[in-house]
């Protein structure tokens, strides 16, 4: 997987939060919808290996998340759904457990391979 530059999280900076619905789903979910202390959270499938999944997540508003949905959720216009400048990088192991976490700026999310 790819090293993230930023702020390391030795915790799981939105624990218990909610499911709301899968936005795109093949074989597995890729962009999910989640709401943590009554805010929105894009969590989105970034890599894998054998050991773990990671996930890139943004919070956001439904305005934002349906003006996305009118570009197709086409990638290259993420950035027009980020509420702030921050994402989140997680790294979850097969059973869905937090192992490590990054706090970043949107160009880690922009630039990432």
């Amino acid at each position: 997987m790819k090293k993230i530059n930023g702020e390391v999280l030795s915790t799981h900076p939105f624990p218990g939060s909610e499911f709301v619905q899968d936005i795109i789903y093949y074989d597995a979910p890729i962009l999910s919808l989640y709401k943590f202390e009554d805010r929105l959270f894009l969590w989105y499938w970034m890599d894998t290996n054998e050991i773990m999944n990671r996930w890139s997540v943004i919070e956001t508003t439904m305005d934002k998340l349906k003006e996305w949905k009118e570009k197709d959720y086409v990638w290259e216009f993420v950035e027009d759904c980020i509420l702030n400048n921050e994402v989140y990088f997680i790294n979850l192991d097969t059973e869905k457990k937090f192992v490590v976490g990054w706090k970043c700026d949107v160009k880690e999310l922009v630039n990432y391979d």
